[in-house]
């Protein structure tokens, strides 16, 4: 019997006041899941969204409740929260506005991943959109504990980091076999929306500094995995 280097995903999502789409989306990941000993999905919701807490609260899935803080500006502060009580050997960020589409697609993901036992790679799925930015990065959990964290907390695009920072060894791996179809809520004028746009617009109106942040922390990365000796 193939032994087994990975055994279960943990798909973390962080998510506000959207419950049509997160009804969808836990509709979605649990119709696509044959063993549910090879995935779990942690939610991570603000103290204030009592509607979204009471919903989940009559889920299965584990929820992490904290304060809303600067709201979309700490997504990498909720993901590592996230990540911290993750049972999975797989990390996936991801959001409330998703459909996964792949019948059986946790197998499928660990099935890839095993072909990599050192940890260092960043997984990517069909998403539909923005695909070559890695978006629902799906890491593992040799590589965030090295790095200290799956998400460096100075940065917004947690996604291009961690996609930059695999793509330095050569392993940004695309999983052509599995869509995990971005519903884009995104474009809906939602408090989450304005959220993301406002903070968003700060970047672009000033990425050449936002440039620098981004270079120096993909190199600290780089570097915390080659003084690991694990590739």
């Amino acid at each position: 019997m193939k032994k087994m280097i990975y055994k279960k995903n943990s798909v973390l999502v962080p998510t506000r006041k959207r419950l049509n789409f997160l009804s969808k989306m836990l509709e979605s990941f649990e119709a696509t899941v044959s063993d549910p000993e090879q995935a779990e999905i942690i939610f991570r919701c603000d103290r204030d969204d009592r509607e979204t807490i009471e919903y989940l609260c009559h889920t299965p899935h584990k929820i992490i409740v904290g304060p809303r803080q600067e709201g979309y500006k700490n997504l990498p502060a909720f993901f590592n929260e996230m990540a911290s009580i993750a049972k999975g050997d797989l990390l996936m960020c991801c959001n409330d506005d998703v459909l996964f589409m792949t019948p059986n697609w946790p197998a499928l993901i660990l099935d890839e991943a095993a072909k990599y036992p050192d940890g260092i790679f960043n997984l990517g799925v069909n998403v539909g959109i923005n695909d070559d930015l890695f978006p629902f990065s799906i890491v593992s959990r040799k590589l965030v504990n090295i790095l200290g964290f799956i998400n460096d907390e100075r940065l917004l695009c947690s996604d291009i980091f961690l996609r930059d920072v695999a793509r330095h060894f050569n392993r940004t791996i695309r999983i052509d076999s599995v869509t995990v179809l971005h519903d884009w809520a995104g474009r809906v004028a939602d408090e989450t929306r304005a959220d993301a746009g406002k903070h968003a617009a700060t970047i672009v109106g000033d990425w050449s500094e936002y440039g620098k942040l981004h270079e120096l922390a993909v190199n600290e990365s780089i570097n915390k995995i080659i003084a690991a000796h694990v590739i």
